[in-house]
This record gives C-alpha cells, structure tokens and sequence, in this order.
C-alpha cells in the first residue's frame, strides 16, 4: 500500500529519472513473501498511466525551500531530543502535505515554505513576496535582519498546555512543544494561542512589515513535530494555512480538500488546463470526497475514477479507499 501510492506519486512528480524500490527483504528465500511483487505487478499498468497522464505541465503549489548539509551550522537549542537532530536535514513540507496542501520542489511555487535550519541558508529574495515560517524560521530571519513581527526574541522552549485556542474555537489536547517566546510587533493578528502563565503564547499569527511583504508564522518547531501531533495538523491549523497563502499572494491554492487527513494533492498546470492527482494516504476512506479548485473550468477528464464538475469544485462519485488515488484534469 504504502509503496504502491508512494510509487505513483512519484511518477507522477515525474522529475526522477528512475525510482528505487524495494519490494524484498534481505533474508528471506525469494519466493517466501510474493506480496510486495505481487502488488506491484498489479498496479504497474495503473503507474504507467500515472506516468503519461502527468507528463506534461509545470507542479504548482507552495514552495518549500531545503538545504543540504545544515548540521554544521545549526544552533542547538537545550533540552533537545534525539529526534531533533534526525529531523534537522528534512525540508519538514509534510507540515503542509499533512494539511493537505499541494507543494513544489523546485520553482518559485505560488510563496514559499521557510522552516527550521533551512533559513539560514535561503537567498533572501525568495521572501520578496512574503513567506510562511515556523518558529525557528522566523527566529533565524529575525536575525539575519528581516522583520517577521518580532521585536526580540526572549526564548525558545517547551511551553505545557491543555488547549489550544483558534478563531473558530478550541481544541482541548495535551501539549508539551517548544515555542518561539517573543515581543511580538503590535500590527501582528494572532490566529491561534494557548495560556501559559496568565500570558497568551501565539501559536500562530499573521503580519505585514512596512516593505510590504506578508507572512504567516507558526511560532512552533518543526524539526521537532517530524512525528504527528494536533499542533502540526488539524482541521483548523489546514484552514490557517489555505487562507493564509490566499492572504499572502491573492490568489487560491490550485486545489484543495477539506478535512481529511494526509491526502496527498500534487498539482500540474499547463497551458489549458490544470492536473490534479487526489492521493489517499491514509488508513480511513475519503467519503464523499469534494476537491475545490481555484476558479471555474470548462470540462474535465478523469484518469482513474469518475465524477463531476460543477464550476470551480469536482465531486467524486465513489468514496476513495485508503491508500488509493484518483487523477484527473480540467480545462479552461
């Protein structure tokens, strides 16, 4: 399962030259665990059209910026874990993919992504339009002299809590991460807090500097959530994410599914039309599955699955099982 839809996403990127898949183990007698073969026999013909159905157009999505070989000059904080460390090197983009939200890898992407470590290294001018950090990212372009909403820096370290609170509401969890503890700028809109201490520590804010440039901030750590927890992913840190690139760059996410957790959207313009590849990768079904995309289409065709399109959203008509995947393309 898990190989089959990471197998297909890949084809459909299409930007490897060859995909390494193991599909043995190094022990057994070959023909003592078949599954693995099996199972790829079978989807290969679907790969296939995966691979062609794709081929042509340009990924859009938001940007997300990762550098090689930053341990050497990463600050390391108190108090780390191990995971940490093992987490440094990651672009930390299953942020946005556990949200649901379409990213690219290698283009300018509709804003960029600027997460942890990675920040020291990214050329400044990915920023010229605005930018979605987390909190060490912010930290570090705070310090590398770009205002972010942040006045000074006090500290970064675990805050305990038991809820969280949103503008659409509450989410009552228990939580021990580390924070970016800060004077924030007073032109910040906090989006979400928790309480700690008779005090309102923002896990979330948006700001727009005097140049101009907008930017939402999620004051929490990646490198360190590389595991799930409510903080990284729900519901309305999705919605936060979805409205913030709209406020950032005035225009919509090419396409978007709500509420359902790690389905995978990889996105493909072309000149008349826009590819969308709806990948489950998740343990529970997508029912009812709706995906809202960025303005009104003409048409649509479908690859695999079947459906209808009703200006800018596409209904399908079958629910999409777990680790299955539904592609399809509109046109203007």
């Amino acid at each position: 399962t898990w190989t089959e839809i990471f197998d297909a996403i890949l084809r459909a990127d299409g930007k490897f030259d060859c995909i390494l898949k193991y599909i043995s183990d190094y022990t057994t007698p070959f023909e003592y665990e078949t599954g693995y073969f099996d199972s790829h026999i079978k989807a290969l013909p679907l790969l296939k059209k995966v691979e062609d159905f794709f081929k042509e157009g340009e990924i859009e999505g938001v940007r997300v910026y990762s550098y090689p070989h930053n341990l050497k000059d990463s600050e390391i904080f108190e108090n780390f874990n191990l995971d940490y460390l093992n987490n440094l090197p990651y672009p930390h983009g299953d942020f946005l993919s556990g949200n649901n939200i379409p990213t690219t890898y290698d283009n300018d992407g509709l804003t960029a992504f600027i997460a942890g470590e990675h920040a020291r290294h990214v050329d400044l001018s990915v920023i010229e339009n605005g930018a979605i950090l987390d909190g060490n990212g912010a930290k570090i372009l705070t310090e590398r002299g770009i205002d972010v909403g942040i006045n000074k820096i006090q500290k970064c370290e675990h805050a305990s809590f038991n809820c969280e609170n949103y503008q659409e509401g509450k989410l009552a969890y228990a939580g021990n991460f580390r924070l970016l503890h800060a004077d924030f700028n007073e032109n910040v809109e906090v989006l979400s807090y928790i309480n700690r201490e008779d005090k309102k520590i923002p896990t979330a804010y948006k700001y727009e500097n005097k140049d101009g440039k907008r930017f939402i901030v999620f004051t929490f750590f990646t490198e360190e959530l590389l595991n799930k927890s409510i903080l990284k992913a729900n519901y309305y840190r999705e919605k936060q994410i979805i409205d913030g690139v709209e406020w950032i760059t005035g225009k919509k996410l090419p396409a978007t599914i709500r509420k359902n957790p790690d389905t995978y959207l990889l996105c493909k313009r072309t000149k008349n039309s826009l590819k969308v590849g709806v990948f489950n990768c998740y343990p529970d079904e997508i029912i009812n599955p709706e995906v809202l995309l960025d303005k009104k289409y003409s048409s649509i065709k479908f690859l695999n699955g079947s459906g209808k399109l009703i200006d800018d959203k596409v209904v399908l008509d079958n629910d999409v099982p777990p680790f299955e995947y539904v592609c399809f393309e509109v046109f203007n």
